[in-house]
C-alpha cells in the first residue's frame, strides 16, 4: 500500500521430475488485483475530510486494474556439464493501465485541471486491455577444468497487443576463485519497437484516442553489464560487491521506429552486502 497505490496479489508454482530427473517441468500461477491514483497538492480549501491531508485524489485520474499470468517451463539436462531451459510466460491485464502522472501534448485538448502550467496537454491514455507473451531460453555450460566455471547465455523474445516487441540478450561467466570467491562479469543488450499509441509529441488525433509519451513505451535500444564479486565465509555467510552500469539510446535499438533523444540517459551502480542463512 502506498499514498497512491494498493496492490494484492499471490502466486504459486510448482515443478515435476521425471526422465530419472533429467526433465524438469515447472508451471506457475499469479494473481494481482490494484487500486491506482493521481495525488496532487491539496488546494487551500482543502480541509482532508479524504483522509489525506495537505493532498487530494485526482478525481478523474484513478482506477482499478487486474493482471492474470501464467508460466510454463521446461529444463532438459543435456549432459553432466550442460543444461537447456525454456520458459513461455503469458499475461493478461486488464483495467486502468494509464500513468497516472504522464501529460501528452496533444495542441488541440485542453485540460480542464489548472496543474499543467501550459494549455494542451492531456493525460497518458491507454487501451484498457493488454496480453504480454515471452519465451525465454538459457543454455548453462559447466566448465570442471576451469575450476567448475559456467557459461550462462540468455535470448528472450517479448511481445504484446501494444505492438512492443523486444530482444534481450545476456552473457555471463561465473568463475569460482581460491578460498571460496567467486567473479561473475555479465553484459546484456536489450531492444524494443514503441507501443502504437507512443510518440514524443502529438500534433493529430488518434482515431482512438489512445496517446502516451511515456519514454517506457518508445523504441530504444540499452547495454548494461557488471562485475560481481562474492565471498562465502562459514558456509552460512556471504559477502557480495557489484559494479553494474547502464546506457540507454533511442538510436541503439534494432527495430527503428519512434524514439526521443530526450530520454536517453546513464547510469552506475555500486553495492555491497552480507547475506546470512539461518
Amino acid at each position: 500500500s502506498e499514498n497512491d497505490y494498493n496492490s494484492s496479489f499471490f502466486n504459486i508454482d510448482t515443478a515435476f521430475d521425471f526422465n530419472q530427473k533429467n526433465t524438469t517441468l515447472a508451471l506457475g500461477y499469479g494473481f494481482s488485483s490494484d487500486n491506482v491514483w493521481a495525488i496532487e497538492h491539496c488546494p487551500s480549501h482543502c480541509d482532508g475530510s479524504n483522509g489525506i491531508i495537505g493532498q487530494y485524489r485526482r478525481p478523474d485520474i484513478s482506477g482499478d486494474k487486474q493482471t492474470h499470468q501464467a508460466l510454463f517451463g521446461i529444463t532438459q539436462i543435456l549432459d553432466k556439464y550442460s543444461l537447456l531451459q525454456a520458459n513461455l510466460t503469458y499475461s493478461h491485464s486488464s483495467g486502468y493501465l494509464s500513468d497516472p502522472y504522464k501529460a501528452v501534448y496533444t495542441p488541440w485538448v485542453n485540460d480542464p485541471y489548472p496543474n499543467y502550467a501550459d494549455s494542451g496537454y492531456s493525460h497518458d491514455t491507454r487501451p484498457q486491455e493488454k496480453h504480454q507473451f515471452s519465451i525465454l531460453n538459457r543454455y548453462i555450460k559447466n566448465f570442471p577444468n576451469l575450476n567448475a566455471a559456467a557459461l550462462h547465455l540468455d535470448y528472450r523474445f517479448y511481445i504484446d497487443t501494444w505492438q512492443i516487441n523486444a530482444h534481450t540478450f545476456e552473457l555471463s561467466w561465473h568463475q569460482p576463485l581460491a578460498t571460496h570467491w567467486s567473479v561473475i562479469p555479465k553484459l546484456r543488450y536489450y531492444s524494443q519497437s514503441a507501443a502504437e499509441f507512443y510518440q514524443p509529441f502529438f500534433y493529430i488525433p488518434r482515431a482512438d484516442g489512445y496517446y502516451s509519451s511515456d519514454y517506457r513505451l518508445a523504441s530504444f535500444g540499452s547495454f548494461s553489464g557488471g562485475v560481481h564479486i562474492q565471498k562465502t565465509i562459514f558456509n552460512d555467510m556471504n559477502l557480495n560487491f557489484a559494479i553494474d552500469f547502464y546506457k540507454r539510446d533511442y538510436s541503439a535499438g534494432i527495430n527503428g521506429n519512434a524514439g526521443s533523444s530526450v530520454d536517453n540517459y546513464t547510469f552506475s551502480v555500486f553495492s555491497a552486502g552480507i547475506r546470512y542463512k539461518f
